[in-house]
């Protein structure tokens, strides 16, 4: 019951904000604070393959609500890409200086919906053996996907 209720929330957040920036990258910019890329398209060309990214991240967390066996492929894809952008925020927060308000709550969403990914998973006895079993399972994920 509990992976129904984060997953529809995961959803709703990774679907609502990916479809906005498909189809508004400009209000994405607004949110942001971008003002000089009305000449870039390759501006608006990222911004809209990383929001359908989004999107297709939370159509895959609601398509997981009806399909269960699709939930360990869901938290491990919130789990890297939540992983990921918790690294470069850190990074941007010592290279940059740019820890603020703003930045801040985008860091603890990104924090909470990783915590509740990777806890998905089982904890090992030891933090060798447990990094040991993640390859493991990404590799088998990657490898039944790839086949």
């Amino acid at each position: 019951m509990l992976d129904k209720i984060f997953l529809t929330l995961f959803g709703l957040e990774w679907f609502g904000f990916g479809v906005l920036g498909l189809f508004f990258p400009d209000i994405i910019a607004g949110m942001l604070g971008v003002t000089a890329y009305s000449e870039s398209n390759l501006y608006l060309n990222e911004t809209r393959a990383l929001y359908a990214f989004f999107t297709i991240l939370g159509l895959m967390s609601f398509i997981s609500l009806i399909r269960p066996t699709l939930q360990k492929r869901v938290y491990l894809t919130f789990t890297i890409l939540m992983g990921s952008f918790l690294i470069g925020r850190l990074l941007s927060f010592g290279l940059d200086a740019s820890f603020d308000g703003t930045s801040a709550a985008i860091f603890i969403n990104e924090f909470s919906v990783f915590f509740r990914s990777s806890t998905y998973f089982p904890v090992s006895s030891s933090p060798s053996t447990q990094l040991s079993n993640f390859f493991k399972k990404f590799n088998s994920i990657f490898y039944r996907i790839s086949s």
